[in-house]
């Protein structure tokens, strides 16, 4: 997240919590709007200001708190006839009062002519009805505004639960698999597993502790994919035909999700396991674009019998936080799967840059 952002994530915390600043600043905006009359009152027609401070500093005042009080009482219950039906009657009596009020305040004008003071009435009324209708906006913009802050909260909210559950299943799914490759070694009494349990023990650590975060610099995920590939070498030694290929750079920063890369690694050993007559081919490719954009490559072969093995678990959760995670264009998945090979190309538009959070 970015200082800009930071800042409006910042401001916008401020106006959700205190709603005062709304209202302050809607009379800062009114009061700068109403300073020229202000001061020509002062300057040319003092004895018109004693009517227009009493006008603006209580009539004004109590007449758009009714206003509001109405639009809640009458606009969250969908009535919304009824409320501009009762606003355009409250802003009628409210002119009715404010003309009624200049001709006792304002001298010289005590004696005003029905015929002048109905001409009076009429040329004040579009600008009353208006005012009505700002702050109907005022208050409905700002109550859009709060309304969708407490949407995108609960969207977040449901989407980091989502995405912790499915974190959750990674790591069993991947310990799962491997688990049972040890048990096998065990019961042969391999001299492999030593060197496998140090490996595996250096990917428990990173799962355990980088999957807290919501993103890592790419070059820890890549070193983790590394690791894993180490410990499959070791274990499976002359059968592996393996071609690992990274052009990212050892210090990239960039950020992703972690363990994103990690189930189509896992996959590509466990359907080329499958393999019995040849050697298990795989090969992973990893580039980075100047634009931040990740491209994995993982192409292996497998035993085509015609069934479905493995149930696809860590595939379906990965699927679903790459939608997450980065929804739209921010990720392209293509699953290839011909008669001996099973081909993955994956794209992902990564953040400019990782920092600590």
């Amino acid at each position: 997240m970015n200082d800009a952002e930071n800042r409006s994530n910042y401001l916008t915390g401020l106006l959700i919590k205190n709603r005062w600043i709304w209202h302050l600043g809607f009379w800062l905006g009114y009061i700068a709007y109403r300073a020229w009359s202000y001061y020509s009152t002062l300057v040319d027609y003092r004895e018109y200001l004693n009517f227009m401070l009493i006008r603006d500093l209580v009539f004004f005042v109590v007449y758009t708190y009714i206003i509001i009080f109405l639009y809640k009482l009458l606009i969250y219950k969908k009535k919304y006839a009824l409320y501009f039906i009762s606003g355009t009657v409250l802003s009628l009596i409210n002119l009715l009062c404010v003309l009624k009020l200049q001709q006792y305040l304002v001298p010289g004008m005590s004696n005003m002519k029905d015929a002048y003071f109905a001409q009076s009435y009429l040329s004040n009324l579009s600008f009353t009805l208006l005012t009505f209708l700002v702050i109907s906006f005022t208050k409905y913009f700002k109550d859009s505004f709060i309304n969708q802050y407490y949407e995108n909260e609960q969207k977040q909210l449901k989407m980091k639960v989502e995405l912790d559950n499915l974190k959750a299943q990674i790591s069993p799914h991947f310990l799962f698999n491997t688990m049972n490759n040890f048990y096998g070694l065990a019961v042969d009494k391999s001299n492999k597993l030593p060197n496998l349990m140090i490996k595996l023990s250096d990917l428990l650590r990173y799962s355990l502790y980088e999957t807290k975060h919501d993103l890592v610099p790419v070059s820890k995920e890549i070193d983790y994919v590394k690791n894993y590939i180490e410990l499959e070498k070791i274990r499976l030694e002359s059968t592996l035909d393996l071609e690992f290929d990274s052009t990212v750079s050892e210090n990239e920063d960039a950020g992703i999700a972690p363990l994103i890369l990690m189930v189509f690694i896992e996959n590509a050993f466990k359907h080329a396991r499958q393999v019995l007559s040849e050697p298990i081919e795989i090969k992973i490719q990893l580039s980075l674009t100047k634009e931040k954009i990740l491209i994995l490559k993982v192409r292996n072969n497998f035993f085509n019998d015609g069934n479905n093995h493995g149930g696809g678990l860590g595939l379906m959760n990965v699927k679903k936080r790459l939608e997450l995670l980065y929804p739209g264009s921010l990720h392209n998945l293509e699953i290839i799967k011909e008669e001996k090979y099973h081909t993955v190309n994956l794209r992902l538009q990564l953040n400019n840059r990782y920092r600590e959070q």
